[in-house]
């Protein structure tokens, strides 16, 4: 009989929320032809009539380097649903990565807190937990960064969706919006390690080894590096549809 006795759930969460994590990464930084065969998203070579679109669909630049002025107005329509298709694998694999993520971040507290506070809320038990080791006052705007963002306004609105269709806070299950606050909460979570075993490690320096080392992701980014995919699908869908009504 398969024994899971050590099962680690917490390890495990916290790999696949990374995993996850450089999945929607992957879609910004890979050759845009890649990533949208890597998502599934079937490219209709006649869909592109123009040289200068083609080009790109064949070359190495990526959905970072598309530019809706240079783009041919009546294949803009196509780019546009290209770039929703990917916004919306973005979007799945950043929940994918809140809610192991936030099963990491239950799982490390659950086994480390008193028996008395086994009942309180997520927020509550890891408030104490760091109160009552001294956390400093960044140390606690880390942990309420993650709380306020990752738990509250996306775990909680996907684990207890109010309806079927359409997320709640859309707007927040980006790759640079779910990175930063993840790496808040990795923060937490090796000052969290140092208490309970005696070390001394750099958060920052841990986040930096886990990212680069393992997870192929950048430890530090910059949002603006990371153009939102519907803002720009929505500016071809625009400029296609200018074309045809001037023409008509």
């Amino acid at each position: 009989m398969l024994d899971l006795n050590n099962f680690d759930i917490a390890q495990y969460a916290g790999n696949k929320a990374l995993d996850e994590l450089y999945k929607a990464y992957r879609i910004y930084v890979e050759p845009i032809s890649k990533a949208l065969a890597n998502n599934n998203i079937h490219v209709v070579s006649y869909d592109f009539k123009e040289n200068h679109d083609i080009d790109i669909l064949s070359s190495n630049l990526t959905v970072r380097d598309i530019d809706v002025d240079s783009s041919d107005p009546i294949n803009a329509l196509h780019w546009s649903s290209y770039l929703m298709a990917l916004r919306e694998a973005e979007a799945k694999y950043c929940i994918n990565a809140a809610i192991f993520f936030q099963m990491k971040m239950e799982t490390v507290i659950n086994d480390v807190i008193e028996c008395n506070l086994s009942k309180k809320y997520f927020h509550e038990k890891w408030g104490h937990f760091l109160k009552s080791h001294n956390a400093t006052p960044e140390e606690l705007d880390y942990f309420n960064g993650y709380c306020e963002n990752i738990y509250r306004k996306m775990r909680n609105t996907t684990i207890h969706a109010k309806q079927r269709f359409g997320i709640r806070n859309a707007e927040l299950f980006r790759f640079p919006y779910v990175h930063k606050y993840i790496k808040f909460g990795w923060y937490s979570f090796v000052f969290l390690l140092n208490k309970t075993n005696g070390l001394n490690m750099n958060s920052e320096d841990n986040w930096l080894q886990i990212c680069q080392s393992i997870h192929r992701i950048p430890a530090n980014i910059s949002a603006e590096d990371f153009c939102d995919m519907s803002i720009l699908s929505e500016k071809m869908s625009k400029k296609h549809y200018d074309y045809i009504n001037q023409n008509l």
